[in-house]
């Protein structure tokens, strides 16, 4: 039997990549869709046991051959890796190749254990799972007219447009062409695999964009899949969803198993090594806010606040600036102390890098989050300096 790569999973999560790691199958579930199946895997590199494994739909003649079974050993040949709620990591296999099938292994590898947040205290259980589940299963139980079967958005490809259930965030106001000749607004739509851009020209745009609210949930289907253009779409997924005349959107009531964010945090101190006009996502303490100020630019009188965070990213901590326009400067009234999680913001450069919030950007304020509460107990702990290392050059 191959061995397998000890300790990938821990490398793969924290980050780094691995070429073409080996891993054994512990344990899988096959879920319905509406035009294929997708599967969800319970992996080991005989260390640890990983979880929140999902298998590329095009991969799925390996189990539907019968060649991938409980206990085969896989060579993984290309993977990504996405965040759930800042804590949970999906490993999505793109590409593998079966090194010993399971009926001549037959037993589990080493004595993989799962880390805490994945277990949640409970047992890994390696026999398989139910082979299938009945269509039910995937519908969500409130009063929605919508009965059919869903998929997380981080299964979704041009083969594998299927209904998703998912939160609605960053709703732009309608933008029209120069010559008003065409219009369009677009949104963020998230579940708790990932996030995907999603975009409505004319009449869609006329017909969606006063029904949609932004942190309500829908069910969506129907809806053309294309290459993301990355001018215009920061997120890392790779695609985007165009609203068609066939797409068909019904609000649900609100799922708290749908975060109403997800973070992808960058180190204050990594900032200045981030593109100009780039967008990041970023936690920080406010230490110093400035009043609101005018200012003259070439489309008239603007309104415009200053803070500053820090962060723990260096030794007594890292800090830069944020700047907010118009009614997001003048409603802006978080006080010091206060922990901001900011998701896309535009990296700027003015005397230093610096961050300008845009329309898109989401901020919260004291998130609920581990990585919020680690820099709580930093910060409250006297880890901050006032010799902090600033991004931003001088400050007012």
């Amino acid at each position: 039997m191959d061995e397998l790569s000890k300790g990938t999973l821990n490398q793969i999560l924290n980050g780094r990549n691995v070429e073409e790691p080996i891993f054994q199958l512990l344990s899988y579930k096959r879920l319905a869709g509406t035009t294929s199946d997708w599967y969800r895997l319970i992996v080991s590199d005989g260390l640890r046991i990983h979880q929140y494994t999902m298998l590329s739909t095009e991969l799925n003649y390996l189990f539907e051959n019968g060649i991938m079974t409980k206990d085969a050993v896989f060579k993984v040949l290309n993977y990504k890796v996405r965040s759930l709620n800042d804590e949970i990591q999906t490993l999505v296999i793109l590409g593998g190749k079966i090194l010993n099938l399971g009926n001549e292994v037959q037993r589990t590898t080493g004595n993989p254990i799962a880390n805490k947040l994945e277990t949640n205290n409970s047992p890994v259980h390696h026999e398989v799972m139910k082979d299938t589940i009945e269509p039910s299963a995937l519908r969500d139980t409130n009063n929605s007219s919508y009965k059919g079967p869903i998929v997380p958005i981080i299964t979704l490809s041009p083969k594998n447009r299927q209904a998703i259930k998912a939160r609605a965030i960053s709703k732009s106001p309608i933008k029209k062409w120069s010559n008003n000749k065409g219009k369009l607004f677009s949104m963020h739509l998230l579940d708790d695999s990932d996030e995907i851009s999603c975009v409505a020209f004319n009449k869609e745009c006329d017909k969606f964009h006063g029904k949609i609210e932004d942190k309500k949930v829908y069910y969506i289907s129907n809806y053309a899949l294309k290459d993301k253009n990355p001018q215009y779409n920061k997120l890392k997924n790779k695609y985007e969803i165009v609203i068609n005349n066939n797409t068909k959107i019904e609000e649900c009531h609100d799922d708290a198993t749908i975060p109403s964010v997800l973070f992808n945090f960058c180190p204050i101190s990594d900032v200045e090594n981030k593109q100009t006009c780039g967008e990041i996502d970023a936690l920080g303490v406010i230490i110093k806010s400035s009043d609101v100020k005018y200012i003259v630019t070439k489309t008239g009188t603007k309104s415009i606040k200053d803070i500053v965070i820090v962060d723990d990213s260096r030794p007594h901590g890292a800090k830069m600036c944020v700047t907010l326009w118009e009614q997001r400067a003048q409603d802006f009234d978080c006080p010091n102390n206060t922990i901001l999680a900011i998701k896309g913001a535009r990296v700027d450069e003015f005397n230093g890098k610096k961050l300008t919030v845009i329309s898109s950007t989401v901020i919260e304020k004291n998130p609920d989050l581990p990585k919020a509460d680690k820099l709580r107990s930093w910060y409250d702990g006297g880890g901050y300096s006032e010799d902090a290392g600033s991004l931003s050059g001088r400050q007012w």
